[in-house]
Order: C-alpha cells, then sequence, then structure tokens
C-alpha cells in the first residue's frame, strides 16, 4: 500500500507560495498600502520587500499598482480640493 505524502505544513516544513501576487498587486492597487495588500495576500512585509528586490517585473506592477491608486484615488480628491479652494477665493475677489 503506497501512501500519500504528509503535506508540508503537517511535519514543519515551510511551504514556498508563489501564488500571492496577483492578491498582492489588486489590494495594493485598491488601498495604496503595503500593509493591507501583505495581509489579503497571506505573506510578510519582508517577503514582498525582498521579491520586488528581486524582481524587476514585480517592481513595475507594484508601481503601476501604486500609480493607478494615486490616479484614481488619491489625485482626484486632491484635484476636487484644490478647485474648491480656487472657486472661494474667486469669489472672494
Amino acid at each position: 500500500m503506497i501512501l500519500a505524502p504528509t503535506p508540508a505544513k503537517h511535519i514543519g516544513m515551510r511551504v514556498k507560495r508563489t501564488d500571492w501576487h496577483d492578491l498582492f498587486l489588486q489590494r495594493l492597487r485598491a488601498t495604496g498600502s503595503v500593509t493591507a495588500a501583505v495581509r489579503v495576500a497571506e505573506v510578510s512585509r519582508k517577503t514582498a520587500h525582498m521579491r520586488r528586490r528581486s524582481d524587476r517585473c514585480f517592481v513595475a506592477q507594484w508601481d503601476a499598482a501604486l500609480d493607478d491608486w494615486y490616479s484614481n484615488r488619491l489625485y482626484p480628491a486632491y484635484r476636487a480640493e484644490a478647485t474648491n479652494s480656487a472657486s472661494a477665493v474667486s469669489k472672494q475677489l
């Protein structure tokens, strides 16, 4: 009788996960937060930053995710505030 091997998590070995990138990048794009992204992807900040240092493609994806977050979330709010401030100043003149 041949038994299936025991999963690594049951014998104290670490399982190397490589499927976390997409989840990490999606959450980073949605929140702009590395902390939130690693929490959802279930990896450490150290793991994410090590990957960033070793993979140029991942760097580009990370940067693009933050650019998207900035463009879609932060910049419109900043622009709206600046527009409101400008119109308030012009009304005073």
